[in-house]
């Protein structure tokens, strides 16, 4: 007999089939098993050494022997009449059939089961029982609200979604390892970036789709929450070069399935598999694609390394705080070093500096150069990228004076939104942008719009709660650091926020609190120990005020800001030397052209008038914009040029003569009681009032409208009133006497409240 026919007699083929499919059965079932408990992805490389290096021995060992009635026996032992090979060759064939079922299964629970995200292999469960924060409401147009239980029963919220909406769930990581989270968080961020470019389909941001990681819950719950009626989900597990992505689309009005598929690949085909689970959900959801150039997803980067560094910058910039931010310039730079023609990387780059900066973590000065250069090499490569837009936009801001708006700011905001109107992250620099240049109620709009498509995004809703405190809509503003506490209960945004809803109230002891829970979550913040000694410098304990500020000194910091405010302590200590020298030295660290920093611009305004320095008064006060001329009734002034005016009277008198300044301070009057706006009737007129009146001698109005602005915004009024040269003219006047102490009664009342309350926080 040929080698052939007795290879098939001893049923040596068949072990070799049978042997093959119960091995790829064995593959795919601690594919599914061992993520779940734990083992690493070595593992299944493990078990495929094995299988292979068994593969030769089993066939050997075919070969060599036969199973009988009596048991295994050597081949050569066995006479031909005796051999039941051909009994044994049916066996194997109906345990190969059953495996080729168990198998067919196998594939078929992974692709076909509906969503039920379960955290094992498979994206099979959506997120999240977990019920989301209500939106908080407040006196301005808000998202739709969400549903009642009733409507959702009934299908009728989702009845009433865009046919064509869609939301990206955050892929789970399989890979058994938590540090590949970066990547399967990136992948479904990057995904629905490229769902979001296509037009006609509207897709929920990411902050909302990403608040439901983690959690199993209802398909319709989630899609109700994010006002959408489809949701895409997936897996992915990435072990070396290679690179298993599952994804599914599911109608969640009924459960079913749309689309779904997993994709094998190797690492460097990822753009690839994005753009293709991009088309597929497009076309699942019978959206027209403009042209294959326009659906087609253009790599950002043709270096795989670079694109998983620029991933992990992702993830840290938005884990937020300090850290995360320092952690993101390491990855963005990494990103940019990998590859030099990343422009995604530089506007990383950018946005994770600005945000340090603006976190009050590092100096403007610090920050500048760093911000400009990467904006710059961002916009060199890809001038129309929204994210370079926007990176040179944040250059532009960080290098413009302090308290001086420049305009171009917003010009590249709006550039970046005319690309990419939906990048809620654009939204919110664009409504900061809004709210620097003191059109608040247009910042909240602009807020809005981006709670529509991001109602459960926790930035926005802080954002919003900052807009709504400037407009005094201190209960508003409460509700949303709250909704935002509840979305993201370890953030410090919200609680800083209610600090300062607080503060604004005067009840700063319940301000310390707020800002010591901040700490607590972020125990780098320079700024919120900062916060606490002016709070107790209001209260008028000025030794804890001194300690508070040792501690953020020895911190990295803003270090005209941390000047600033040591400054201000020495002044109330009666230091006015040590005041002036610090407040000289804050000033020195300012961008040129910029005023003093803070508490230090008064200072050295009150110093440099009473030497007769008048223009390094206007400097210290004003920067490069100068002395404000007297506004002319009509004048449409924002707040902040209505404080310059304020201010400027004092000046005028030193320099020019007692007369010259009290006519501009009676223009001053005049341009104010005419002026309407709702924006200078929110507190700033009365201070207006006050210095225009007190520079007058004019004790009863001055301290009148003094009384009126202290009731809407008692925030530091005691330290500012004393270091504010404009009032030297009334401090010693019956009226003034009575106003100043009876606030600081109240306040050491309150400090006494708090000391016996046993909550109030040592020094750290």
């Amino acid at each position: 007999m040929s080698l052939i026919g007795e290879l098939k007699r001893r049923n040596v083929f068949r072990v070799a089939v049978l042997y093959l499919v119960a091995s790829w059965v064995i593959l795919q079932v601690a594919d599914v098993l061992f993520p779940a408990l734990g083992v690493p992805d070595g593992g299944i490389n493990l078990i495929l050494g094995v299988l292979i290096l068994g593969f030769p021995l089993v066939l050997i060992f075919s070969w060599i022997y036969e199973l009988t009635p009596e048991g295994l026996k050597r081949e050569k032992d066995i006479a031909r009449t005796q051999s039941i090979t051909p009994v044994t060759g049916q066996k194997i064939n109906v345990l190969i059939v059953v495996l080729l079922i168990v198998a067919i299964a196998v594939v078929a629970i992974d692709r076909l089961v509906p969503s039920s995200r379960q955290g094992s292999d498979g994206p099979g469960t959506v997120v999240s029982s977990q019920q989301a924060p209500a939106v908080a409401s407040g006196d301005s147009a808000e998202p739709a609200a969400p549903a009642e239980p009733a409507d959702i029963a009934a299908g009728k919220f989702l009845n009433t979604a865009p046919e064509q909406s869609v939301a990206v769930l955050p892929f789970v990581n399989m890979s058994g390892d938590p540090q590949n989270e970066y990547f399967s968080d990136g992948l479904s961020e990057e995904l629905l970036n490229a769902l979001a470019g296509i037009k006609g389909l509207f897709v929920a941001a990411r902050t909302s789709s990403f608040y439901f990681k983690g959690h199993t819950g209802d398909v319709a719950d989630i899609a109700r929450q994010l006002r959408v009626r489809n949701v895409l989900e997936g897996s992915v597990r990435k072990a070396g070069e290679r690179v298993r992505i599952t994804a599914q689309l599911i109608d969640a009005t009924n459960g079913y399935h749309l689309w779904s598929e997993t994709f094998d690949r190797q690492l460097d085909d990822v753009f690839a598999v994005q753009d293709e689970i991009s088309r597929k959900v497009a076309g699942a959801l019978r959206v027209a694609l403009m042209t294959a150039d326009d659906a087609s997803a253009e790599k950002p980067t043709e270096s795989m390394e670079a694109y998983l560094a620029y991933l992990r910058g992702q993830q840290q910039i938005n884990a937020g705080g300090v850290a995360g931010f320092q952690q993101a310039v390491v990855a963005f730079e990494e990103a940019a070093s990998l590859d030099p023609q990343f422009a995604e990387a530089y506007a990383g780059i950018a946005q994770a500096w600005a945000r340090q900066e603006n976190w009050g973590n590092i100096g403007r000065e610090e920050a500048a150069a760093p911000i400009r250069a990467a904006a710059d090499k961002a916009m060199a490569l890809d001038p129309e990228l929204p994210m370079a837009l926007t990176a040179k936009a944040l250059a532009v801001q960080v290098s413009a004076p302090i308290g001086r708006d420049d305009p171009q700011t917003l010009q590249f905001l709006e550039e970046a939104l005319a690309r990419d109107p939906d990048n809620v992250t654009i939204l919110g620099y664009y409504a900061g942008a809004l709210q620097a240049a003191d059109r608040p109620e247009e910042a909240a709009v602009a807020l809005e719009r981006g709670l529509a498509r991001d109602p459960l995004s926790a930035d926005l809703q802080m954002s919003l709660g900052g807009v709504l405190i400037s407009l005094d809509r201190y209960e508003a503003a409460r509700q949303r650091f709250q909704s935002a506490m509840e979305l993201v209960p370890d953030h410090p945004r919200g609680p800083d926020g209610i600090a300062t809803i607080e503060r604004k109230m005067g009840r700063f002891d319940k301000a310390i609190k707020w800002q010591q829970e901040v700490i607590r979550r972020d125990p780098a913040d320079t700024f919120s120990r900062q916060l606490i000694a002016a709070d107790y410098l209001e209260l008028g304990d000025a030794e804890r005020a001194a300690q508070w500020q040792a501690v953020a000194e020895t911190m990295p910091g803003r270090k005209e800001s941390l000047l600033a405010f040591s400054a201000m302590i020495s002044f109330i200590q009666g230091d006015e030397i040590d005041a002036v020298a610090t407040s000289e030295r804050a000033l020195a660290l300012m961008p040129e052209g910029s005023a003093a920093p803070g508490f230090a611009s008064l200072i050295l305004y009150r110093q440099y008038v009473a030497d007769g320095d008048f223009d390094r008064a206007i400097a210290a006060r004003y920067g490069k914009e100068g002395l404000p001329a007297a506004p002319e009734k009509g004048a449409q002034l924002t707040p902040s040029e209505s404080s310059d005016v304020a201010f400027a009277p004092s000046i005028v008198a030193a320099r020019d003569g007692s007369e010259a300044g009290r006519q501009y301070a009676e223009k001053v009057l005049e341009w104010i009681d005419a002026d309407a706006t709702p924006a200078l009737q929110r507190g700033t007129a009365d201070y207006v009032r006050c210095y225009a009146n007190a520079m007058l001698e004019r004790a009863a109005e001055a301290v009148s409208a003094c009384r009126s602005a202290h009731e809407r915004d008692p925030q530091w009024d005691l330290i500012v009133w004393q270091i504010n040269p404009n009032l030297d003219s009334i401090r010693e006047t019956a009226e003034w006497q009575a106003l100043v102490d009876g606030i600081a009664t109240e306040r050491k009342q309150q400090l006494a409240r708090f000391r016996a309350s046993g909550d109030e926080p040592e020094p750290h």
